[in-house]
């Protein structure tokens, strides 16, 4: 029972991490000029568009500073890693729940 406790609290954590990760990342998007809002449905929606985001930073990396462009780099790796661990832990946790 602790092992699923641990498991279930490492997932907590790099779930935050991820989010947190997620968030620099948008604001040294938004802060660069690379982030693009995407029309969804009709509405444009404007937190929906880090693909785009994405695409349009690759596009213009030459031409932003590098050390905004390691940071981005950065928070790119960190935020899909500690999604990808998150999910793992998720799935840790679903084998190891007790059943009822």
């Amino acid at each position: 029972m602790k092992t699923l406790y641990l498991i279930q609290s490492l997932t907590l954590v790099f779930f935050i991490a991820a989010n947190a990760s997620a968030l620099r990342l948008s604001f040294l998007l938004k802060r660069e000029g690379l982030w693009k809002p995407v029309k969804a449905f009709g509405v444009t929606v404007s937190n929906w568009s880090y693909h785009e985001s994405i695409q349009n930073f690759r596009k213009q990396s030459q031409l932003i500073d590098p050390e905004i462009r390691n940071k981005i780099n950065f928070y790119r790796i960190t935020t899909g890693v500690c999604f990808a661990i998150c999910f793992i832990l998720l799935i840790c946790t679903l084998n190891w729940a007790p059943m009822k």
